[in-house]
């Protein structure tokens, strides 16, 4: 693809948020300026921002789109009262020492000759003894406003060095997606903007914001709203996924997979709205779309 196609690409996938007065424009390394490649939020590998008006970004220097950049845009101010959030994360040590630890225990069990079903007891020993614990460190994280558009998605740097788990199969994540990604403040910094006045829907959303180390006085957990009876007769919260599964089944099967963290943040979203007798019908449609541009590129 020469540069005046790939320019050209790039002012189709433009023309949606063509009604955006301020953008926020996410570069990404890929192979190609492909368009169902652009809006596929999952496969996005943040790189840097750069704020930019439509035309100073069709004109800027040529070395930034011969990249083969992808771009990919939210708005500044996200219209309505809510804000649907998620996030995907990895399993890390919580210093060095632990990471170090840990890998003396792991060559203790190799010298003792241990099976792999005894070298798990035995590190497991070893980190109650230690009163060590892992902790769910956040890799990536998606905002969505109350029709379910996307207005924000960047993944999270984290130390490879102290990465017990990337939780691939499950998360998505990497080591190079993490990598280069902005660190966990200029997230943050990013999140209170797109936030103010809003409220934060999330399934165990405290969870998360946990994770993000980020406070928020109006917050809504969906999960409260959706409960069922374990054996013992108490109430425990039902997952995104059942809940889907539930109320949707004639539709696509979701987290059948890999885990989106736009997904996620939008059925938190829609079964809030839902729960609360407003609309969702909208943010159906952006869940269907998400998931249709995935399986297209999937194939």
């Amino acid at each position: 693809m020469n540069m005046n196609d790939k320019i050209e690409s790039l002012k189709n996938c433009l023309k949606e948020f063509s009604n955006y007065e301020t953008l926020v424009f996410f570069t990404s390394y890929v192979p190609s300026l492909n368009l169902n490649v652009l809006r596929n939020i999952k496969k996005i590998f943040l790189r840097e921002i750069v704020r930019k008006s439509i035309d100073n970004l069709i004109t800027c220097d040529t070395n930034e789109i011969d990249h083969s950049l992808r771009y990919f845009c939210a708005r500044e101010i996200p219209i309505g009262k809510y804000i649907g959030l998620d996030i995907e994360c990895v399993v890390a040590f919580k210093t060095y020492r632990d990471k170090c630890l840990y890998n003396e225990w792991l060559i203790e069990s190799y010298n003792l000759n241990l099976d792999e079903k005894e070298k798990e007891s035995y590190i497991a020993m070893k980190k109650k003894q230690a009163k060590m614990k892992f902790e769910m460190v956040p890799g990536s994280v998606s905002l969505v406003d109350e029709k379910g558009k996307l207005v924000f998605f960047s993944y999270v740097y984290c130390d490879s060095v102290l990465v017990h788990d990337y939780v691939t199969d499950v998360s998505g994540l990497n080591k190079s997606l993490l990598d280069d990604a902005p660190c966990l403040t200029e997230i943050q910094d990013t999140i209170k903007r797109l936030t103010v006045g809003k409220v934060i829907i999330g399934a165990a959303i405290h969870n998360d914001l946990k994770a993000l180390k980020f406070d928020h006085p109006n917050v809504e957990d969906v999960q409260t709203f959706y409960t069922s009876t374990n054996d013992n007769g108490n109430k425990q919260p039902i997952s995104l996924k059942r809940l889907w599964l539930k109320y949707f089944p004639n539709h696509s099967q979701l987290q059948a997979g890999i885990h989106s963290c736009t997904q996620d943040a939008r059925m938190s979203l829609l079964f809030y709205k839902k729960a609360i007798g407003e609309n969702f019908e909208d943010v159906l449609t952006e869940i269907e779309q998400e998931h249709s541009i995935v399986v297209d590129n999937d194939k």
